[in-house]
């Protein structure tokens, strides 16, 4: 959900039987049902137990109720003082309505409260990256499609009328690097303090220098380099039976085969 989406919730759109939350007059005037999380329903309910008490005590001190969208006071005169209509985030003061200063009211949480909330949250936590509510927002569009939600289902969820504005975190997913193995990783598997993967020389194969290793030009084992079977590849490069220390060809490009 939007910011202010979140924050005029009432009551009656929270369905815990049905497991969804009903988004009343999102952006552009559409209402739309999105998920209620099983983890978020404990804690809901805990919410509405407080705002119940708090209600029946405005309801007692005859504090106006709240404000009703479009014609729906005229309509319904006592629906702004009934539990189904009150906010899920009242705000903790009563004040002036704007649009009749006559009338006390208690209006849902102010959205600069959230935010200031959510920016302490984030310090406190040690995350250095910027982050606001809309983040949140954000990160659900992206784990839904990471998870191979339908991009048609993703749009609906976050109440997009078109779907190429949904369709840019499609984008980001293909241009993200983060869940993309990088191929040194895969070649570079040995940890701190783990023994090399590359062969060690041992008495089988005592110490030569370079030159001896590769040959002077016309000598048997300059023929042998290009003849021999390569070992499995080490951390870099495909080593040389013979030798152990030619690098012959990456092991990233090539799979081991016998040189030809």
């Amino acid at each position: 959900m939007r910011l202010l989406e979140g924050v005029r919730l009432r009551v009656k759109d929270l369905d815990f039987n049905h497991q969804v939350v009903v988004v009343r007059d999102g952006k552009g005037g559409k209402d739309r049902v999105v998920m209620l999380p099983r983890s978020l329903q404990a804690p809901l309910r805990r919410q509405l137990s407080a705002v119940y008490a708090q209600w029946r005590e405005d309801r007692a001190q005859g504090i106006g109720g709240v404000h009703l969208p479009h014609a729906l006071s005229a309509k319904y005169p006592r629906a702004a003082q009934s539990w189904a209509w009150t906010w899920v985030f009242p705000s903790p003061q009563i004040s002036n309505d704007p649009r009749d200063p006559k009338t006390r009211r208690r209006h849902h949480l102010h959205e600069r409260n959230l935010q200031r909330d959510l920016k302490a949250a984030v310090e406190s936590s040690g995350i250095t990256k910027p982050a606001t509510v809309h983040t949140l927002r954000h990160s659900f569009a992206t784990h839904l499609l990471q998870a191979g939600t339908d991009i048609r289902t993703v749009q609906q969820l976050l109440g997009h009328s078109d779907v190429s504005t949904t369709m840019i975190y499609t984008h980001v997913l293909k241009t993200a690097a983060a869940g993309t193995t990088s191929p040194l990783d895969d070649h570079l598997s040995v940890g701190i303090g783990d023994k090399p993967a590359w062969p060690v020389r041992d008495a089988a194969f005592p110490r030569r220098s370079m030159r001896d290793d590769l040959g002077a030009p016309g000598d048997d084992h300059d023929d042998e380099i290009h003849d021999h079977e390569i070992r499995e590849p080490c951390a870099l490069y495909r080593i040389c039976r013979i030798c152990r220390i030619c690098p012959i060809t990456p092991s990233f490009i090539a799979a081991p085969t016998t040189a030809s």
